[in-house]
């Protein structure tokens, strides 16, 4: 079998997964008839610019039993005094200040999240960024999914908005990571930990399970602890990973190019277990998505056409993407550029960690 032959292949299963996918995230979500109790939890470090929006779109939830506690994370700007001003009098909500800096050993994050976890005694946990903003029926919506998935942890990934070129190149790839690669119904109930996908922006997980892993104690010093948490779960037994909530939520995770690089840098390296397995997915997405273009040019006419239909089947799995979580549908221009981002990124992100030099929010992600 020749190389574009394999390419062909790779990009038809990884296109019939994404349509596949498509048509599951389709499924009827019923309404429940009774909510538990949800505590929502955030973290927020240097968040002056993004906390009051989450704020002011938590006041107007449809959801009949919440509590809201925000954790001002050693903020160096405004954060404290916009929260607390977004707040006003609502006595469903809580300002709290981190009482100490994290531990040796732990992360700012997943020590943020961890001290949160320990003011409330609820059903339900629900972590937030700080970057997001949920629509009026967010939370009776997620709980709605929970319940019909029967699942004890949910990521429900949000809507990202893009205000870069580069937002706009490259974030389209966190969706298309886990819709074109995981069987996603299959992926929620399988306890296999390789089949996991996750998003902290947005974290429901039940505070039975929570505490049965060791809740963020037993992945404090993980940069992507997101993802870890839904290992731990799937590890003890539990069931859990991403559904869509483009719908529900939207994260506005960069605002110019310069913190898109710094964000992927901290954690790219870490995306897919180790820097050597990251290394090798981001050239074999490369080979794959970047190869036919070459083949395009070579003389032999069966080898242009085996080419032009990975390229084919390649626009369709991120048209099908960009449709459903969005995105400009413009954008799906930028899918081979996407994939050169995508590598350099992760090369730049293997090269700092291997120098320890990998810094977020002003803090050393190796104190």
């Amino acid at each position: 079998m020749t190389f574009i032959t394999i390419v062909l292949v790779l990009s038809f299963l990884l296109c019939m997964n994404t349509v596949r996918n498509y048509f599951v995230l389709n499924r009827r979500i019923p309404t429940l008839q009774n909510y538990p109790t949800i505590a929502l939890l955030i973290p927020a470090r240097n968040e002056a610019e993004n906390i009051s929006n989450l704020i002011e779109s938590l006041k107007i939830q449809d959801y009949p039993h919440f509590e809201v506690f925000v954790l001002d994370d050693e903020s160096t700007d405004s954060t404290f005094e916009e929260a607390r001003n977004a707040i006003a009098t609502d006595e469903r909500f809580n300002l709290l200040k981190s009482t100490a800096s994290a531990p040796t050993g732990w992360l700012g994050k997943s020590w943020a999240c961890h001290q949160l976890s320990q003011v409330t005694d609820v059903e339900y946990f629900c972590f937030l960024d700080a970057d997001v903003t949920l629509k009026a029926s967010a939370l009776r919506r997620a709980m709605d999914m929970r319940e019909e998935l029967d699942v004890d942890v949910l990521c429900p990934y949000p809507k990202q908005i893009t205000t870069s070129l580069l937002a706009r190149i490259v974030q389209p790839l966190l969706q298309w990571s886990w819709m074109s690669t995981l069987p996603l119904d299959f992926a929620l109930k399988s306890s296999r930990r390789s089949l996991t996908a996750a998003n902290g922006q947005f974290l429901l997980i039940s505070k039975n399970m929570y505490e049965k892993i060791g809740g963020h104690h037993s992945v404090k010093n993980e940069i992507l602890e997101d993802i870890a948490i839904v290992r731990q779960v799937k590890s003890h037994g539990g069931t859990g990973g991403v559904w869509d909530g483009s719908a529900i939520a939207n994260c506005l995770m960069y605002r110019t190019s310069a913190e898109l690089i710094a964000g992927y840098s901290k954690s790219l390296w870490n995306a897919f277990g180790s820097p050597l397995s990251g290394f090798i997915v981001a050239l074999s997405f490369a080979m794959i998505f970047l190869s036919p273009f070459v083949f395009l040019f070579v003389e032999n006419l069966t080898t242009r056409v085996l080419a032009f239909g990975a390229i084919a089947l390649s626009f369709l799995s991120r048209f099908l993407v960009h449709n459903k979580f969005e995105y400009a549908l413009r954008d799906v221009v930028f899918y081979p550029v996407s994939f050169i981002a995508f590598f350099a990124l992760m090369l730049r992100s293997i090269i700092l960690r291997k120098r320890r030099k990998l810094h977020w929010k002003d803090r050393n992600l190796y104190a």
